[in-house]
């Protein structure tokens, strides 16, 4: 390991472009590898430049042995909202943990809702999302379980129960078009799933909302055990929803571009990259 440590120092200063992900193989990733301004692993079996984490809680708790291991500036990625047990000590010793780590928010309530300091190394980066011309209906209903959930895949009995559905649990080079031929997809867990799957003209049911009120093709579910009531609704409206799910699909297009996102995400590894290694303690 002290050959990678070596290389990577090195390498952080000769410009690598390599990114090391410590997280969840899941869409956001996947599309994240699809970027060409970066190389993404998924093993640190080479030398990297910056490391990227999706987990903060998880990394605070290992991030002095992360640090010496690896010898490299890390990006924590904060894509879901603080976790209801987290109290404010809780917060306050998280942050300190982070001192020196460069923190990304991609949606206004994830960020309200860890409520941490030290805005001089907190960036905030909108999603971005594939554009997919072809998007002809012609299922009915998908559950996302990326992850290997069990609780989703709970729920998948329970709106199998009612009506057909499909699980969607493997990520491949048909993503976009097994997605985009559903009128309705849900997503308990994950934002940025609920924003592609949004941007393809579904309705989508989610834990999560973003902070931007001008998507109106998400709603937001706090009781999945009478879901398939609002799954009725919406294939029952389908036609008079048309309007409100194409405006959204439009906006979301628009204003969550794949190549603006590929490059923040780029600028904040090349000025993160750049930046003396300051071991973590």
């Amino acid at each position: 390991m002290h050959n990678i440590n070596t290389s990577n120092i090195i390498n952080s200063l000769i410009g690598n472009n390599t990114i090391y992900y410590n997280g969840k193989k899941n869409i956001f990733s996947y599309i994240l590898s699809e970027c060409d301004l970066f190389n993404i692993i998924y093993e640190p079996n080479q030398s990297f430049s910056l490391m990227i984490t999706d987990d903060p809680i998880a990394y605070s708790q290992s991030i002095d042995k992360i640090s010496l291991q690896f010898h490299t500036n890390t990006l924590v990625l904060f894509q879901q909202s603080a976790p209801a047990a987290l109290k404010k000590e809780d917060r306050f010793i998280l942050d300190k943990k982070l001192a020196k780590s460069f923190r990304v928010f991609f949606d206004e309530n994830i960020k309200k809702s860890w409520s941490l300091n030290n805005p001089l190394l907190t960036k905030d980066i909108k999603y971005g999302v594939p554009e997919y011309s072809n998007c002809t209906k012609t299922k009915n209903i998908c559950i996302l379980d990326i992850e290997n959930n069990d609780s989703i895949k709970r729920l998948y009995q329970h709106i199998k129960n009612y009506a057909d559905c499909d699980i969607i649990t493997d990520i491949n080079d048909d993503l976009l078009s097994i997605l985009s031929s559903y009128k309705i997809c849900v997503s308990p867990n994950n934002m940025y799933d609920s924003l592609l799957c949004a941007s393809t003209g579904s309705w989508v049911f989610s834990s999560y909302l973003l902070a931007d009120k001008n998507i109106e093709n998400i709603s937001n579910v706090i009781d999945y055990s009478i879901i398939n009531d609002s799954i009725k609704k919406v294939l029952d409206d389908w036609n008079s929803l048309q309007e409100t799910i194409q405006n959204s699909k439009k906006y979301i297009l628009d204003n969550y571009t794949l190549s603006n996102y590929y490059h923040s995400i780029n600028n904040s590894r090349l000025q993160i990259s750049r930046r003396a290694f300051i071991h973590e303690a």
